[in-house]
């Protein structure tokens, strides 16, 4: 049986444990300050099973900043999300992509304010799974030229992630295979005006 601190079981009280690890939903409670305090065990299979690793487990424990596994400006996008659902003590709903190189998935994210400010739980929902398709997302070659700027920096998006030509006029990016398993070094992550205008439209706002 897994076993929790006693901070994590007063944390989330009037929640039962074992059915949270064992719900096939990944599920994550954060602390205030925004450490995860709790993860399911859908959690810890889907992140082995996505390039987390053997070890995952050990290495993203308890006390882990959660902020740290965020990548470009979602990172402090979601680090106001985070606080003003803690303080505002009102749910707040999001679907995203969290595709791998051959399939395509979406999920839904419901952060839940834990009573008195004891932190959030998060749920993600996965909603649709299948084999990308050529015709909505045509696969293209991992070209240095095309996507590695003057500097040595390639452009992810970080919700689609799909790269930025660098080597055309015009504002395109393109699904590269290969690089969402293994980003090429110096990658640098920002939001494609397709996710930032369809999945994050107060973005520029905030």
């Amino acid at each position: 049986m897994r076993e929790w601190s006693d901070e994590t079981r007063a944390m989330l009280r009037g929640y039962d444990l074992p059915t949270l690890w064992r719900d096939p939903s990944v599920i994550y409670a954060l602390t205030p300050d925004l450490r995860l305090a709790f993860h399911s065990e859908s959690w810890v299979r889907f992140h082995e099973a996505n390039g987390g690793g053997p070890g995952f487990d050990t290495r993203w424990g308890p006390g882990c900043r959660a902020l740290d596994a965020i990548q470009g400006p979602l990172r402090s996008h979601f680090e106001r999300v985070f606080r003003l659902v803690i303080h505002s003590g009102e749910v707040w709903q999001h679907t995203y992509e969290c595709s791998s190189a051959a399939v395509f998935r979406q999920f839904h994210l419901r952060i839940l304010p834990l009573p008195e400010q004891r932190g959030l739980l998060l749920v993600n929902s996965l909603i649709v799974e299948r084999a990308h398709s050529d015709a909505e997302r045509a696969p293209h070659s991992a070209v240095d030229t095309h996507y590695i700027d003057a500097h040595g920096i390639a452009h992810q998006c970080s919700h689609c992630r799909r790269m930025r030509r660098v080597d055309l006029p015009e504002d395109r990016w393109d699904w590269v295979p290969d690089w969402v398993t293994a980003p090429p070094p110096r990658t640098s992550h920002g939001l494609c005006e397709v996710c930032l205008l369809h999945h994050y439209p107060p973005f520029e706002s905030n």
